[in-house]
C-alpha cells in the first residue's frame, strides 16, 4: 500500500517554474531544476516576493498536511488560520525587508505529542541585490530541545540540591560547583572553579585518607568517607562524601563527581552522645550504690561497677541474662517478689534489711529501692534497682539508738535522783526525829521506872515525883504522841514512793530483746510517766485515759518505752516554749484504745505546735526545732523507725501553730501484720 507521502510524490507536478509564471525577472538557471530540494527530508518551500508559493517539496506538503496543488499558487492565508497566517506574513516581510535570514522556533501539537520546529526564512537575491524569492526551511529539533530541557532540569535540580555537588577533572581541579557548595564553603564559583580541591583541606586529617581516596577513584571505583574541611573564613566543618569517576564514550575517566553533605551538627550530636555515655559511665562508676537495670522481660540490661564490687560478679556474666539467674547470694525470693511487684504495679518499691553474702564470705545488709521505667507511650519498660550496703549504717543506727537511750537515761537521771531525793529526804528527817523522840522518851521512861521502884517500897518521895514531872514536861509527851505516828506514816509513804520509782525505772529499763513479747502498754505508759515526771511536772499537768480492756501488744518493750518517753519529753518542751516564764502550766494527755486490729496511743499537748515549714521534716534524722543544746534531732526519727520499720505500725500527727500537737501511734495486735507492714 502506498503511503501518503508516496501518493503526494505521485501527484502531477510542474516540471519547474517558468519565466512567464513569475512577474518581473525569471529565476536563475541553477533553480530551474528542483530535484535536489524535492529529495530532501526537511520541509522546504519557495515563495515569490508577493508571498505566493512557487515550490513545495514532498516533505513540506506532509508538514502542512495539504497536497501540492493546494500549496503552489496560494498564500499562507489559504493554508493556515488568519491569526497564524498574519504571524507568518509578518516574519516573511521582516526577512524580505532585512534581506537577511530570519529563524524562529515554533511548537507544533501533534497526535503523538508536541514537536519543536526551527523555521528559517532566507531571501534569494540576484546580482543586483533584488529579492527573487523567499526560501522557507523547516527542521524538526524536538530531540534537541528535549535534551536541552532535560539538561536544564538536571542542572536546576543540581543547583537546588541540599547536597554539595563538585565536578573536577582527573587532576582534582574544580570545573563546576553548585549553589550549596558556595553556601557551605563560603567560596564563590569564581573563587572555586579552576582551583584544586585542596583549598578545602583542613590539615586535620592524615595523608593516608587522601591517598586511599585517589587510589580508589583512579581505579574507577566509588569512594565513600568523611572529610574535616576548612571554610573560606577558617571555620572547620565535617562533610560526608561520595566521589565517583565519570567515564566518556571511550570508557576513559574524564571527570570526578563528588556529592557531599555537611554533617557537622550530626558529628556534634554524636560527640555529645559519646560524651554523655562517658559521663554516664563515670557517674555509674563513681556511684557508691549498686545500680541494676532490668528490662520488661526480666533480663539485666545494666550492671554498675559497684554491683560488680559488692557482689563479686562481672557485668559481662549477667548482662542479657534473667535477673533471677544472676547468682547473687541474698534473699532472692524477697527481691524477685519486689521486682515483679514494681513491674506490675508501676510503683516504686522499698526493701529494707535484705541479707546478702559478700565475695569474702562476710554477711551484710542491703537497703533496696526499685523504680519502674516507662517508654514514650507510657508502657512498662522495666525497672531500676538501687541498692546500698547499709550494714555499717544499721550498726551506727543501733549505736545511735543506744546512745539516744543513754542520753534519755542521762536526762532522766537528775530528775529521778530528785524524785527519789524528796521522799528520801523526809524519810531521813523523820528517822532523825524518831531517833530524838526515842531518846526523850527513854529519859522519861527511866524516871518513870524509878517512880515504880519507889512506889513499891512505900510512899513516893516528893522530890522524885517532881523530878519525873519535870522530865516529862521537857519531853513534851503530848507533842511526841501526836508527831511520832505522823512521822512513821510519812516515812512509810516515802519508802513506798521510792519503791514505786524503782519499779517504774525497772520497767522502763526493760532489757532489749530481738523477739517481740506480749506487753501491757498501759503499764509501760505509766512507768514512763513516772520516770519522766521531773521532765513535765513543772510545766504541765498529766492526764491519762488508758483503756483497761486493751489487749497485750506484741512489741519490743524497751523500744516502745523509748518512743513514749520521746513523745512526753517533746510535749513538755513544746508546752514549756508556750508558757515561758509565766508560771502557768499546760496539759499532756495520754490515752489508749483498740481500733480494729491495732492498738492506738494518743499523746496530745497544749504546746506551741509545729511550724508548717518544719512539718514535712520532723521525722528526718538530726532535724530539730529546739534551741541549740536542747535536742539532738534523733527522738522522732528513732520513734518513726521503731514504730514503722520494727513494728509495721504507723505514726502521724495533727498540729496547729499555737494550738498544740497530737501524735497518733498505731501498733498491730499480731506479729504477722507487723511483719507484712514492715515489708
Amino acid at each position: 500500500m502506498a503511503t501518503q507521502r508516496d501518493a503526494r510524490q505521485a501527484e502531477p507536478r510542474p516540471p519547474c517554474l517558468q519565466p512567464q509564471d513569475t512577474p518581473g525577472e525569471t529565476l536563475p538557471p541553477d533553480l530551474s531544476s528542483l530535484a535536489v530540494l524535492e529529495a530532501l527530508s526537511d520541509p522546504i518551500a519557495i515563495r515569490d516576493p508577493t508571498f505566493v508559493y512557487r515550490f513545495a517539496n514532498a516533505a513540506f506538503c506532509e508538514h502542512v498536511r495539504r497536497p501540492w496543488c493546494e500549496i503552489v499558487g496560494h498564500t499562507d492565508f489559504d493554508l493556515y488560520s488568519p491569526e497564524q497566517a498574519r504571524r507568518y506574513r509578518t516574519w516573511d516581510e521582516s526577512a524580505l525587508g532585512s534581506r537577511l535570514a530570519l529563524t524562529h522556533v515554533e511548537d507544533k501539537d501533534e497526535p503523538l505529542g508536541k514537536r519543536s520546529l526551527r523555521v528559517t526564512r532566507r531571501p534569494l537575491l540576484n546580482n543586483s541585490g533584488d529579492v527573487l524569492a523567499l526560501v522557507e526551511h523547516v527542521r524538526d529539533i524536538t530531540e534537541v530541545v528535549d535534551a536541552r530541557e532535560e539538561s536544564t532540569r538536571f542542572l536546576q535540580a543540581v543547583e537546588q540540591s541540599a547536597s554539595t555537588v563538585v565536578i573536577t577533572d582527573t587532576h582534582g581541579t574544580i570545573e563546576y560547583v553548585n549553589r550549596k557548595f558556595t553556601e557551605t564553603s563560603g567560596y564563590s564559583r569564581a573563587e572555586a572553579i579552576g582551583h584544586n580541591t585542596r583549598i578545602l583541606k583542613s590539615g586535620e586529617l592524615p595523608a593516608e585518607r587522601y591517598k586511599e581516596l585517589w587510589q580508589t577513584i583512579s581505579a574507577g571505583k566509588e569512594w565513600r568517607g568523611e572529610f574535616y574541611n576548612r571554610k573560606k573564613n577558617g571555620e572547620l566543618y565535617w562533610e560526608s562524601a561520595s566521589i565517583s569517576p565519570v567515564f566518556d564514550a571511550a570508557g576513559t575517566i574524564s571527570h570526578y563527581l563528588a556529592v557531599k553533605e555537611d554533617i557537622t551538627e550530626r558529628k556534634g550530636a554524636e560527640e555529645a552522645l559519646r560524651a554523655a555515655h562517658r559521663q554516664r559511665d563515670l557517674i555509674l562508676a563513681a556511684m557508691p550504690s549498686v545500680l541494676i537495670a532490668i528490662d520488661r522481660t526480666g533480663c539485666v540490661s545494666e550492671w554498675s561497677g559497684t554491683a560488680e564490687h559488692v557482689f563479686g560478679i562481672p557485668g559481662c556474666r549477667v548482662i542479657g541474662r534473667l535477673f533471677k539467674q544472676c547468682g547473687i547470694r541474698w534473699h532472692i525470693l524477697d527481691v524477685i517478689d519486689a521486682v515483679e511487684a514494681c513491674l506490675t504495679d508501676k510503683q516504686p518499691f522499698r526493701l529494707d534489711n535484705v541479707w546478702f553474702l559478700r565475695p569474702d564470705g562476710s554477711e551484710g545488709v542491703l537497703g533496696i529501692t526499685l523504680t519502674p521505667l516507662q517508654d514514650d507511650d507510657g508502657k512498662p519498660a522495666g525497672c531500676v534497682l538501687l541498692a546500698a550496703d547499709v550494714t555499717q549504717r544499721k550498726s551506727l543506727e543501733s549505736q545511735l539508738g543506744q546512745a539516744q537511750k543513754l542520753e534519755a537515761i542521762g536526762q532522766l537521771a537528775a530528775g529521778i535522783a530528785h524524785e527519789i531525793n524528796t521522799p528520801t529526804q523526809y524519810v531521813g528527817d523523820n528517822t532523825h526525829f524518831l531517833q530524838d523522840a526515842f531518846a526523850d522518851l527513854a529519859v522519861v521512861l527511866s524516871h518513870y521506872e524509878q517512880l515504880l521502884v519507889a512506889a513499891s517500897n512505900g510512899p513516893i518521895p516528893p522530890d522524885l515525883l517532881a523530878q519525873a514531872r519535870d522530865v516529862a514536861d521537857k519531853a513534851d509527851l503530848d507533842y511526841l504522841m501526836t508527831e511520832i505516828p505522823a512521822a512513821i506514816a510519812q516515812t512509810l509513804e516515802g519508802v513506798d514512793r521510792v519503791s514505786k520509782i524503782v519499779r517504774a525505772m525497772k520497767n522502763f529499763s526493760h532489757p532489749g530483746t530481738k523477739e517481740k513479747t506480749a506487753t501491757n502498754l498501759n503499764e509501760a505508759i505509766e512507768s514512763t510517766i513516772t520516770v519522766s515526771r521531773n521532765e513535765w511536772k513543772y510545766v504541765a499537768e498529766m492526764e491519762t485515759d488508758l483503756d483497761p480492756d486493751l489487749p497485750l501488744v506484741p512489741c519490743l518493750p524497751a523500744e516502745i518505752n523509748q518512743v513514749i518517753l520521746n513523745m512526753i519529753t517533746n510535749a513538755a518542751h513544746a508546752i514549756g516554749t508556750m508558757v515561758g516564764d509565766s508560771g502557768g502550766k499546760g496539759t499532756i494527755r495520754i490515752s489508749t484504745h483498740q481500733g480494729g486490729d491495732s492498738a492506738e496511743i494518743r499523746i496530745a499537748d497544749t504546746g506551741c505546735g509545729i511550724r508548717p515549714d518544719a512539718q514535712p521534716k520532723i521525722f528526718d534524722p538530726f532535724f530539730t526545732t529546739k534551741e541549740v543544746g536542747k535536742g539532738t534531732g534523733q527522738g522522732l526519727a528513732i520513734s518513726h523507725t521503731v514504730v514503722v520499720e520494727k513494728h509495721g505500725g504507723s505514726i502521724r500527727f495533727e498540729t496547729a501553730p499555737g494550738g498544740g500537737t497530737t501524735f497518733f501511734i498505731h501498733l498491730p495486735l499480731n506479729a504477722q501484720s507487723q511483719d507484712r507492714g514492715r515489708r
